[in-house]
């Protein structure tokens, strides 16, 4: 018994010494118990989130190819059954999500603070828009809206109005009024700047000199609202991220721009060069 028992550990010992070899009678069945120990802690402390990286039993080095591809797969599996649990409302959260961090991400100053602000369905809801201007819309399929503050074209004043996404086109929308409608058609790009402030420009076809130029807006829920406006609009390709001033067309053959500053106190005015200064808190 005693020369068995010798035997044994003895070929353990051997084993442990060519551990790094390949498998053998002399190895086998080290490699056989190493296998099993590491397969029984794994199973006993496998992460139980997709963002948890750390937890990760370390595998010794006749296991590591084996450990990868068991990673790999618990992970997908983790994914698989977490997308599989996922409502229609909140897959398409995440989906928004996705589309506003490949515009935003890494390009525009206030966009980490969005990211765990869900987006709402809409701002504005039918009840809250004037039923004669519902009228002239509602056949077009309303998507979304929000309020928004309108800057005029010459001198900048500000003017609050709705602004109404439909399958079609944005409308600018003041009590009974739809005072602007641009079609997504003549839509050729939406800029912002890179900074905090929450100014968008519309930038509009603008051929006749008695059409309006391009749209001058402030909105609070900026990234929700591009967001919106890039799927519904198929307009992902025309949102741009400005550093510096952005230039406008007030209207045919009519420029001015949109300058960006720091100071004490957040504003947004006429500059003396004719220009709309936005001042961001320094």
């Amino acid at each position: 018994m005693f020369t068995a028992m010798f035997h044994h550990r003895f070929r353990f010992i051997k084993g442990y010494m060519t551990r790094g070899h390949a498998k053998n009678t002399d190895n086998s069945e080290y490699l056989a118990f190493v296998r099993q120990n590491y397969l029984s802690r794994l199973k006993g402390n496998l992460p139980q989130t997709v963002l948890d990286k750390t937890t990760w039993q370390t595998p010794p080095a006749v296991l590591a190819e084996t450990s990868e591809l068991l990673r790999r797969l618990h992970y997908r599996l983790m994914v698989r059954r977490y997308v599989g649990g996922l409502s229609a409302q909140r897959k398409a959260q995440l989906q928004l999500k996705a589309v506003s961090s490949s515009l935003f991400r890494g390009r525009k100053d206030s966009y980490p603070q969005s990211v765990a602000q869900p987006f709402l369905d809409t701002r504005i809801g039918e009840q809250d828009v004037d039923v004669r201007a519902l009228q002239m819309i509602r056949h077009e399929h309303i998507k979304y809206g929000v309020p928004v503050i309108k800057y005029d074209r010459n001198r900048f004043k500000p003017r609050p109005r709705q602004l109404v996404l439909t399958q079609t086109a944005a409308y600018l929308i003041e009590d009974a009024k739809v005072k602007q409608r641009v079609l997504y058609t003549s839509l050729r790009g939406v800029s912002v700047s890179n900074l905090t402030d929450c100014i968008i420009v519309f930038h509009i076809t603008c051929e006749d000199p008695k059409q309006k130029g391009d749209l001058v807006m402030q909105c609070e829920p900026l990234f929700e609202f591009l967001t919106k406006l890039s799927v519904i609009a198929n307009k992902q390709d025309a949102i741009s991220v400005v550093q510096g001033s952005i230039k406008i067309e007030v209207q045919a053959g009519k420029e001015s721009a949109v300058d960006f500053s720091a100071g004490p106190e957040p504003s947004v005015s006429r500059a003396k060069n004719g220009h709309l200064l936005v001042v961001r808190r320094l």
